[in-house]
């Protein structure tokens, strides 16, 4: 398994066991099953929080891999969640499945936004909601998740 889709899969798992736990309910908002491969016009986002009434979903989750080499870590552009380049992949998926909040993570950091509203320029600093950096995925985190967005 690579390593993104290893971040994918531990994502997935964490919040599908907080949102069962929870009998798929946060704050009186019902969800369904978390989805992988999310398709979105033709294009597939990696993880989606599905909200149960109309199946449509509340966050659109990006994720990358961390990049190591010979145990040294190297940062590359491409895969660091805060990068643009990233950030734009998430926000094109929000956008085009109308999911009002989307993130990016890479097993380090997972950075959380709110969609812009129709004709409003994404700007990191207005739409930023958090920025998690050295992050350890597991149901603690997932939980995070679920109540933040």
């Amino acid at each position: 398994m690579s390593q993104e889709a290893e971040v994918e899969s531990k994502l997935y798992h964490y919040l599908f066991n907080v949102l069962e736990k929870r009998g798929f309910t946060v704050d009186g908002v019902r969800f369904d099953e978390p989805k992988t491969q999310f398709p979105v016009n033709g294009r597939w986002a990696d993880l989606a929080v599905i909200l149960a009434e109309g199946k449509k979903p509340l966050l659109i989750i990006e994720t990358k891999r961390k990049y190591e080499e010979k145990g040294y870590y190297r940062a590359v552009r491409s895969i660091i969640s805060t990068n643009r380049a990233v950030i734009d992949q998430a926000l094109w998926y929000a956008i085009y499945s109308d999911a009002p909040y989307f993130a990016t993570a890479n097993g380090s950091v997972f950075a959380l936004f709110r969609r812009p509203e129709a004709g409003e320029k994404f700007s990191f600093d207005t739409h930023r909601i958090l920025i998690r950096e050295r992050i350890t995925i597991n149901e603690e985190f997932a939980e995070e998740i679920c109540f933040v967005a």
